[in-house]
């Protein structure tokens, strides 16, 4: 996640004014995260970001770890970039069967709505099944938006981000986790929701 003192954002473009510009990047596989930091941001190499005709040059001063949180079973985070989540819906002409005539899209689930929870948690069962080669044996877990913030922005929490001609709906909010600390875990490693792989869903813990 790119970070910035000044910072603009031009439908499919960031614009970083002056002043240091800052990169977190979270992964669950430590010897991804040692290489990246060993072969590609070892300090004093420049590194190119964005397209070849429009890319900017960045010096890099400085390289750190952030401390690990003691993950538990009730934890409060927010959001550093949004998170998205997703269920199929749509229906078929043949009388409710899977078939060729299915007619399905995809739902971002908002916050306000139901299954938000178990659609997180299912997303990180799948994470923690890959991660691990087995299932979690604790699934317990719920996510409660913070509602107070929620009433200042008037309910505008959400996000519609287009990623390369897709539109993404995501929200950003605090929010508070209770249950498996090894799911939680995961969330704040791999992203809560999906799409962590293109930046979504990276989370810090708040203290």
């Amino acid at each position: 996640m790119l970070h910035g003192e000044q910072v603009r954002v031009d439908r499919d473009r960031i614009f970083f004014g002056k002043g240091p510009v800052s990169w977190q990047i979270a992964s669950p596989v430590d010897a991804f995260v040692q290489h990246l930091v060993s072969g590609v941001f070892a300090e004093g190499q420049e590194i190119k970001i964005g397209l070849e005709s429009q890319e900017a040059g960045f010096l890099i001063e400085r390289v750190e770890t952030l401390p690990r949180p003691v993950f538990n079973g009730s934890m409060r985070f927010t959001c550093l970039s949004p998170i998205t989540i997703s269920r199929l819906i749509g229906s078929n002409s043949l009388n409710g069967f899977n078939s060729l005539n299915s007619f399905l899209s995809c739902h971002y689930i908002r916050p306000w709505e139901e299954g938000l929870s178990d659609a997180i948690k299912n997303n990180l069962l799948k994470k923690y099944r890959l991660l691990h080669g087995k299932d979690s044996g604790d699934t317990d877990f719920k996510i409660i938006i913070d509602e107070d913030y929620v009433k200042r922005k008037n309910g505008k929490i959400t996000k519609n981000i287009n990623f390369k001609g897709t539109n993404i709906i995501g929200f950003m909010a605090p929010f508070e986790v209770t249950g498996s600390p090894e799911l939680i875990e995961v969330g704040y490693e791999a992203g809560f929701g999906e799409k962590g792989s293109m930046g979504f869903g990276m989370v810090k813990e708040i203290v």
